[in-house]
């Protein structure tokens, strides 16, 4: 092999590091950041704090995904027994939020500023199997750039 053809052949390597390297340094971007609720029992009224990029902002697309995604979710099943999807009490002004399954709550806006949502979820109490319920309000602040 001729000193041009492996001065070549190392340039290439080195050209796709340096794009997987970038690629990798964009993936770590954020577009949700939550404060999470610690302690969460029956009858309580809550506030999660969300900052959520808009869905215009071009993402990172992962492997095996098809699409980047253009929204966030948050997942209540550390609670427990969900015995219904959470209900959404108050629907927010700037963007749309849908429960995805009893446990996920799915939210996205392709318009910055402050918007809410209110939902009450419902559990089932693991010891003594009374059904429980709680009130949810997020916070949400929208941005145009990665956290």
């Amino acid at each position: 092999m001729s000193n041009t053809r492996i001065i070549t052949s190392a340039l290439a390597v080195a050209g796709v590091l340096l794009m997987l390297l970038a690629d990798a340094a964009q993936a770590r971007d954020f577009y949700r950041r939550h404060s999470g609720i610690r302690n969460i029992y029956d009858g309580g009224e809550f506030d999660e704090n969300w900052e959520v990029v808009n869905s215009s902002v071009r993402r990172v697309q992962m492997p095996g995904q098809t699409n980047p995604t253009t929204g966030c979710h948050i997942s209540w099943r550390s609670v427990g027994g969900f015995y219904r999807p959470p209900e959404i009490i108050e629907a927010p002004r700037l963007g749309s939020a849908r429960a995805v399954s009893n446990y996920r709550i799915f939210y996205q806006s392709a318009r910055n500023g402050q918007d809410r949502v209110i939902t009450r979820i419902h559990w089932i109490n693991a010891s003594s199997g009374k059904l429980q319920s709680a009130i949810v309000r997020y916070n949400i602040t929208v941005t145009d750039r990665p956290l």
